[in-house]
């Protein structure tokens, strides 16, 4: 039976949709396509409009990144300048400062996703909150007290709220899931270098603008960051796409040829349907146990990653000046730039995730663990290292094996990866951090303790995966893949808000129990990626059973008469014969 979309409905796309077989989640197209989707142009044509997005799309959300996490971790660096003294606040206070921008970015994240999915301009939508979220933290510059710090962090968290889950789902709705995860990494990669980048613009501003015009460096810092902010803003408004339908820099056929093509992907039309609601995206994800697995799993790694907003107090505590320890904050994050991409890249081409997810994660206990065992300086800047590059992973979660025998003249899609295996992605780069946080606990040598810092900060390596699973493991309507993802991120964030007083000031140097619940966080995140592991390969087992019951002796004997002509066998035959399965 084929269906087909109601003309109310197909009345806000200004091309036509393709037509979905519902049977067989086959796309079958009409002969008024255009060229760009005969056989022999379309590899080239759809070539074209991926370059075409990766040079608009990609550098300008990237930016956004570097600058979100400018603007967030400023006050940081800040604090090395004398902030909590101009503004009188206390150690507690300034936790509170912390904090408050993520009670006020937690909430707004799940109604944004869900507005962000039904309005039809996403670019003016991101574009705005960018210049607001920028606008505040210029403002905070002018602050001359704990109330209107408070203030000023509000409006940074609220506006903060709309991009990044945003960012990932605009990305979804115009790459494929073999695409997605790499842009995703590329994404996730301005926010680790913004940590470098935003370490030497501090050192810099602080070291040679203080008293001028009568001006504190703090408040130069914010000024200068919060304007460049504005202005790439107001630019975005241009190079941002909208949708696939309605992206006005793109030919009619070129946005046909994006729709097809997420179609092809997905074995039906990206689109919500007329009953596809916000309301009913969302309780279609509040009655998915996964979505609760991601959300508790994301507020664990971010609690267990809440050293970067501390990153360059942990520098200071290796002894050196406040321009020196800016400058020690920035290698480890390149580390982690370098091995987020790395990772993102070999997780799509074995198809393997929980190992690139989780992998970083240990880099980070490991990092926590030099942390706690050394209080040499090299040690010490090594685990910051390990922290970091396990921060690198954040993002990569489980995708989709793509239909099969899609009726689009369309290249022939890469063969599906064997094992299924997606663990080590996500988990090598966790175990990176554990171990920063290890060798953090047990030296108080300076090179031991600094190379437990580039542990940790590899870990993220490991987060750049963790929404792209959740939005390939929650694929379809659109407005249920919304609201998953804006309940994990936001849910999720709730670690940063609880990170926020993790790392006491009483506690320093050494900072031995914030390390401790680092490690806790990651061992619990780590368990909870193995269920999701667990969770995946009996749902791929179902539906094994369910494409077996359904399998007719006829259609069997066919592709076993295949099989042998092709001089295959015939689990092959069956493997290539699979509809989607999710990728663990």
């Amino acid at each position: 039976m084929v269906s087909q979309r109601s003309s109310s409905d197909a009345d806000k796309f200004e091309d036509k949709e393709p037509v979905v077989a519902g049977d067989d989640a086959s796309v079958v197209l009409r002969d008024d396509d255009g060229d760009l989707l005969l056989p022999e142009v379309r590899k080239h044509a759809e070539k074209r409009l991926v370059r075409k997005l990766d040079v608009r799309l990609l550098p300008t959300i990237v930016l956004f990144f570097i600058l979100n996490y400018i603007d967030r971790t400023a006050i940081s660096s800040a604090r090395l300048k004398g902030i909590e003294k101009d503004v009188h606040i206390s150690d507690i206070q300034y936790e509170n400062v912390l904090a408050v921008l993520y009670a006020s970015y937690v909430p707004a994240q799940i109604p944004s996703n869900m507005f962000l999915n039904r309005i039809s301009r996403p670019s003016i939508y991101i574009s705005a909150c960018v210049c607001i979220w920028g606008m505040a933290s210029a403002l905070t510059g002018v602050t001359k007290n704990y109330g209107g710090l408070l203030a000023a962090r509000i409006f940074v968290g609220i506006p903060e709220a709309v991009f990044y889950p945003g960012a990932i789902f605009l990305l979804s709705r115009w790459y494929t899931r073999k695409e997605l995860a790499l842009r995703s990494a590329l994404l996730y990669s301005g926010l680790l270098i913004s940590n470098a980048f935003g370490s030497l613009m501090a050192a810099g501003i602080l070291a040679n603008l203080e008293g001028k015009l009568g001006v504190r460096a703090w408040r130069w810092l914010f000024y200068i960051e919060g304007a460049m902010t504005v202005f790439i803003g107001m630019l975005a408004v241009w190079t941002l796409p909208d949708y696939p339908h309605n992206t006005r820099w793109l030919s009619k056929a070129e946005r046909r040829l994006a729709q097809v093509r997420l179609a092809e992907d997905a074995g039906e039309a990206d689109e919500d349907s007329i009953h596809d609601t916000a309301l009913t995206g969302l309780k279609q994800a509040l009655l998915d146990p996964k979505v609760y697995i991601f959300a508790i799993m994301t507020c664990s790694l971010l609690l267990g990653s809440s050293f970067v907003n501390f990153f360059p107090t942990l520098t200071a505590t290796l002894g050196f000046s406040t321009t020196v320890s800016l400058l020690l904050a920035a290698p480890p994050w390149i580390l982690a730039t370098a091995l987020c991409c790395v990772n993102a890249w070999h997780a799509d081409r074995t198809g393997e995730r929980f190992f690139h997810v989780a992998g970083p994660w240990w880099s980070i206990m490991v990092g926590y663990i030099i942390g706690l065992s050394t209080a040499s300086v090299g040690g010490r800047y090594v685990a910051l290292f390990l922290m970091a590059a396990g921060y690198a992973v954040r993002p990569s979660l489980p995708r989709l094996r793509p239909p099969p025998d899609l009726r689009l003249p369309a290249p022939t899609p890469a063969p599906a990866d064997r094992s299924g295996e997606r663990f080590l992605h996500l988990a090598v780069p966790w175990w990176g951090v554990m171990v920063g946080y290890a060798i953090g606990l047990g030296t108080h040598s300076v090179g031991g303790r600094y190379v437990a810092l580039f542990l940790m900060a590899s870990g993220y390596a490991g987060f750049a995966l963790t929404l792209v699973w959740t939005a390939n493991a929650v694929p379809r309507p659109p407005a249920k893949r919304a609201a998953a993802m804006g309940i994990v991120n936001g849910v999720g964030n709730l670690g940063n808000l609880i990170g926020s007083y993790a790392w006491k000031a009483q506690w320093g140097p050494d900072y031995h129990p914030s390390m401790i619940i680092g490690l806790a966080s990651f061992g619990l995140a780590s368990a909870l990626a193995l269920l999701l592991r667990q969770i995946l390969i009996a749902q791929n087992r179902q539906l094994d059973r369910r494409e077996a019951a359904e399998m007719g002796a006829a259609e069997r004997e066919r592709i076993a008469e295949a099989a042998r002509l092709e001089g295959v066998s015939l689990a092959d035959a069956l493997e290539r014969k699979k509809g989607f399965r999710y990728l663990y």
